[in-house]
């Protein structure tokens, strides 16, 4: 009980100019695996559940954020039916061969696509969790019709605040909020028509066993990982 009287004491310690602050109040397996691993999760989770928002794309013109994880997505989102589909690639790959498809390199930041030009907008995004997703928003939007619809995957804000700003005192914040997407995402005219959460269960308990035998499936079940936003876009004439 001492030591946790002592705890207690510390949080409303005043820290001197001198005193370090720790970034984690405690650490545990979701913050202490690497990049690689942890971006091979969330494009697990968001490829298992991406489409379950997929607006309708039959003979519409089709935008897609794509990259090497990807390429499934892309292939189904090809099989949709749509006019035309551009693949707009952050990472250059040998996509799949479709018809209708044509692609090209680019960047979100600028977005090398004119005004107004697709219908329906693909952004599976959660495995770019380093890239600051919400200022690209208002350029995703103004390439969209009045009217078209784009579907969004991002790093659930949840896992963020696991993976940085365990300790409330400490300068690291989770770059993202619920609050800061759909402020977003209402400035530039778009509204949430679906919201849906990718989360640890079953299909991802592989990923949460060590190869030393350590299973951590169980104390991390259910925590978010990918956050699904499908919203359309209205500007009242």
């Amino acid at each position: 009980m001492a030591g946790v009287v002592y705890n207690l004491k510390r949080m409303f310690v005043k820290n001197s100019p001198h005193q370090a602050i720790d970034p984690f109040k405690q650490s545990h397996y979701l913050n202490s695996l690497d990049p690689k691993t942890l971006r091979e999760i969330l494009f697990f989770s968001e490829q298992k559940l991406f489409m379950e928002l997929a607006p309708e794309a039959i003979d519409r013109t089709v935008f897609f954020v794509s990259a090497p994880p990807t390429r499934f997505l892309l292939e189904r989102c090809a099989k949709m039916g749509p006019k035309s589909l551009l693949n707009y690639e952050l990472d250059p790959f040998i996509p799949p061969s479709f018809p209708q498809m044509f692609s090209v390199t680019g960047g979100l930041k600028p977005l090398a696509v004119q005004q107004n030009y697709f219908e329906i907008g693909f952004v599976p995004a959660a495995g770019f969790y380093k890239m600051d997703m919400a200022s690209s928003i208002p350029q995703i939007s103004s390439s969209l019709i009045n009217g078209g619809r784009v579907l969004l995957s991002l790093i659930h804000p949840s896992l963020e605040l696991f993976l940085y700003n365990q300790n409330p005192a400490s300068p690291h914040k989770a770059p993202n909020s619920f609050q800061n997407y759909f402020s977003v995402l209402k400035d530039n005219n778009l509204y949430i028509e679906g919201l849906l959460e990718g989360v640890i269960d079953r299909d991802l308990k592989p990923f949460f066993t060590s190869p030393g035998g350590g299973d951590y499936f169980e104390e991390l079940r259910g925590i978010p990982l990918v956050l699904f936003l499908r919203a359309v876009k209205f500007v009242r004439s």
